[in-house]
């Protein structure tokens, strides 16, 4: 069995991965993008120990109020009940809830609001995906027994 850091899962899964797959399938990307960022806001959160475990609802703002690269979902992040709508809609039902609607290769405008329902264009938010997933990536996890430099043990 093959192990690898989170940071390689990162850019091997989440980034590389994912780009081949939005191309072909991108409401099959963005589901998984919506489950990666919880993951990302497991990363990035000192607190949390181990990878597995813990509230979804944390991790996911975790990552949309920390990472840079998702600043633009901020201000949406409340009222369109963006964690709820994105990660727990896709995790339990492959598609968003609350008021929020998908555009991919469309134009329909990214992060727009029409009669009250948010659009969000796959192609946009896996640029927006990709540059979180590069910012923790780049972020110094310096000590040896931290998360993110232990064996993220994977069958690859």
């Amino acid at each position: 069995m093959n192990s690898i850091t989170p940071k390689q899962f990162i850019q091997n899964v989440l980034i590389s991965e994912l780009e081949s797959l939005n191309k072909t399938n991108p409401f099959v990307a963005l589901s998984l993008m919506a489950i990666g960022t919880e993951f990302l806001g497991k990363c990035i959160d000192p607190a949390n120990e181990k990878l597995d475990k813990g509230s979804s609802v944390f991790f996911f703002q975790k990552a949309i109020f920390s990472l840079e690269s998702f600043k633009a979902y901020k201000s949406f992040a409340k009222r369109y009940n963006f964690r709820n709508s994105m990660r727990n809609g896709f995790a339990h039902n492959l598609l968003p809830i609350n008021n929020i609607s998908l555009s991919s290769k469309d134009p329909a405008k990214h992060l727009v609001v029409t009669k009250n329902i948010l659009n969000i264009n796959i192609e946009d938010f896996f640029n927006d995906f990709k540059n979180a997933c590069n910012e923790v990536i780049k972020m110094d996890f310096n000590r040896p027994d931290d998360k993110m430099n232990k064996p993220f043990v994977f069958s690859y």
